[in-house]
């Protein structure tokens, strides 16, 4: 390789290692500096709904990361050793690290269909083992489910209202629902994040 094509290969290669080191610096900067829109939703949530408030999450992973009561741990604790869960460790830790002062929830999750999450059958069994479930239909008798369960705050997000299955519906109407007496959203600030939505029930 002559001495010209040398430096026009070097040349590429510092500007592509440039280039990428760009990058990562902006993604550094990113979740550095810039707040994921679940982590404003968790400081909202913590700040304004009381402790043992009963919440309703739909695909909790795309959600703020709230904090489940010592009694709700303890139940998917004995859930989890009852039937061999793998979480079974996850939640003994959670037990044994839990802050006496932490703000925790009674936490359901909106019980959907393995093809709506994007996982498989078997995978979405064992994570629903250790979880509090309520379906949700789209019709009107889910607002009497709410009711029954006594819950006062819901929580979705992007990923959620593009899913479909009933929760499009139950969306809708919660929304002309008049039963909300508050509502926020809070806008993904990342290409990984998600818009949160919550809606505070009367």
């Amino acid at each position: 390789m002559n001495k010209v094509m040398s430096w026009i290969v070097l040349g590429l290669m510092t500007w592509g290692t440039i280039g990428s080191l760009g990058g990562s610096i902006l993604i550094g900067r990113n979740y550095a500096y810039g707040k994921d829109s679940r982590d404003e939703a968790r400081e909202w949530v913590e700040k304004f709904v009381p402790k043992g408030t009963n919440i309703l999450i739909d695909m909790p992973h795309n959600c703020p990361r709230l904090q489940n009561t010592r009694e709700q741990m303890e139940r998917f604790l004995e859930s989890a050793v009852k039937t061999n869960n793998y979480k079974k460790e996850f939640w003994k830790l959670k037990l044994e690290t839990l802050d006496p002062g932490a703000t925790t929830y009674n936490i359901y999750v909106v019980q959907r269909e393995f093809h709506e999450i994007g996982s498989i059958p078997q995978q979405v069994k064992d994570v629903q083992v250790t979880q509090d479930l309520i379906p949700i239909t789209g019709e009107k008798k889910d607002f009497a489910t709410l009711d029954k369960f006594k819950i006062r705050c819901i929580i979705t997000n992007d990923t959620a209202l593009r899913a479909g299955g009933g929760a499009g519906d139950f969306y809708e109407n919660l929304a002309l629902s008049g039963i909300c007496w508050e509502f926020k959203l809070f806008e993904k600030t990342n290409l990984d994040g998600e818009t949160i939505y919550i809606y505070l029930l009367g």
